[in-house]
């Protein structure tokens, strides 16, 4: 789902349109390195979080961070 505001625990998919990339993410709003939680899955959101996301693939610059915000009531 988008960034928002919703009742209860939200499955965020995250996707990248590069072959063989590398996405890494948080959720406590900090900008994602590589050696942060690499995205394998939905990321389940069950409070209040910033979810920030970056892709990597050897041999290119790494991509724009992406950031969402969800507010869980």
């Amino acid at each position: 789902p988008d960034a928002g505001t919703y009742q209860g625990t939200q499955n965020v998919t995250i996707a990248c349109a590069v072959t063989g990339a590398t996405i890494r993410y948080t959720t406590d709003g900090t900008d994602p390195t590589e050696s942060s939680t690499e995205y394998t899955g939905p990321v389940a959101i069950s409070q209040t979080s910033t979810l920030k996301a970056r892709a990597w693939k050897t041999g290119w610059t790494p991509s724009d961070i992406r950031s969402a915000e969800y507010v869980i009531q």
